[in-house]
């Protein structure tokens, strides 16, 4: 083997540390060769990595990553199928996705200084401010009380990832009384004025474990950008958070509750759909480009939410709308109209539905974050300039 580098030789022929070298033998990039407990490495494989000029770390916008993969309109977190995990609390799939590591039991605590600073903050908002909004403040906030928060290394990140997110929740406004300490009850009682039943937080659990990462998703591309030039974890998200709020993702669900509020106020089903089709063109919650043959998030929080709509007028009437449409050829559900959906029937403060996507995706964001920091290297755009055909937007995840 005295033709093949070492790890350390490697490295330094590609300018990068010892630990990124690994990272690239665990995604594929890097083929390696293994002598005992020693790796070694041909040196035209590592040649054809420094002549391609690009990080092999960073996806490309439109492939997919090997924490989160499509495969047959199903997503998979670490190669397992998101609908094995979507009955598990949303706390263990996260850890799953940061570590690597199944545990049955997570709890996080939130921070109650930062708590005490973000609601504080929040005082002064205006009264109209809608959850979503206030969510970005909050994140704002508990940045600033966090002197310790420029720490990116991976042991750091994913002990502080858990606790973020907690904090987070905790620091907004709450508006009825959590049935139980988990995250998606603990979430519920900021989003909604009603006491939910077991079945309920069961459904905004799915969600959160169905949102919890994409790879596609210009949000994810965003939280990769972002993490790889070195920005702390509260960086990482305001990068999501803020392409995430855009008319074809998050608040692409608050553009749904908006539709569905206008339900049997005034005017019938038939007649805010067709106002809404001649104003807007498009109806929001349907379609999705990664997903045309339909999006199986968006199947799985249906099916939780039908045998609730025997007790709920607002659900039926939503599923009365899903039953008109069927027969129009319209695109499939997508999971925003699933998300405007629940918020819609639960009495939720409008923008709920873009807070419930903007925790579930941080979990993902967060992990990336950390598989940015493993490989130490920053990335640099080299996409050549393309003509872009103008139309309406599409949702993008």
């Amino acid at each position: 083997m005295n033709d093949l580098l070492t790890a350390t030789q490697a490295a330094a022929r590609l300018g990068v540390k010892r630990e990124t070298i690994y990272a690239y033998v665990s995604r594929g990039a890097l083929p390696r060769q293994r002598d005992g407990r020693i790796s070694y490495f041909r040196p035209e494989d590592v040649d054809r990595l420094l002549q391609e000029g690009r990080r092999p770390s960073l996806n490309e916008f439109g492939k997919t990553s090997r924490l989160s993969t499509l495969k047959d309109d199903m997503l998979h977190y670490r190669a397992r199928p998101v609908s094995e995990l979507v009955d598990q609390p949303f706390e263990s799939v996260a850890h799953f996705l940061w570590t690597g590591r199944w545990e049955e039991s997570v709890g996080w605590a939130a921070n109650a200084e930062s708590v005490a600073v973000a609601r504080r903050v929040g005082t002064s908002l205006p009264q109209e401010t809608i959850s979503s909004d206030r969510l970005r403040v909050m994140l704002a906030a508990v940045t600033a009380a966090d002197p310790f928060r420029s720490d990116s290394s991976i042991q750091s990140a994913a002990h502080a990832a858990g606790p973020l997110l907690r904090t987070l929740v905790e620091a907004m406004p709450q508006r009825s009384d959590p049935i139980d300490i988990d995250l998606a009850s603990m979430l519920w009682s900021r989003l909604s004025t009603i006491t939910p039943n077991e079945e309920q937080v069961r459904v905004l659990n799915a969600a959160l474990v169905l949102l919890a990462d994409h790879g596609l998703s210009p949000s994810t591309y965003a939280a990769q950008i972002a993490a790889s030039a070195h920005a702390d974890l509260y960086g990482v998200l305001a990068a999501g958070l803020g392409v995430g709020s855009s008319a074809v993702l998050g608040a692409s669900a608050t553009a749904v509750e908006a539709m569905l509020s206008t339900f049997g106020d005034t005017h019938g089903t038939k007649f805010v759909l067709s106002a809404r089709l001649r104003d807007e063109g498009r109806l929001p919650g349907f379609g999705h480009p990664q997903h045309p043959q339909g999006d199986a998030r968006a199947s799985h929080l249906l099916n939780l939410l039908k045998p609730l709509a025997a007790e709920n007028a607002r659900l039926q009437r939503s599923f009365e709308m899903l039953a008109l449409l069927k027969s129009r050829r319209l695109p499939p559900p997508n999971v925003y109209l699933a998300l405007g959906m629940i918020a819609d029937s639960s009495s939720m403060e409008h923008g709920a539905s873009e807070v419930m996507f903007g925790i579930a995706r941080s979990a993902g964001w967060i992990a990336h974050a950390i598989d940015e920091y493993e490989m130490g290297t920053i990335a640099r755009l080299r996409e050549p300039h393309r003509p872009v055909e103008r139309g309406w937007p599409q949702t993008q995840d």
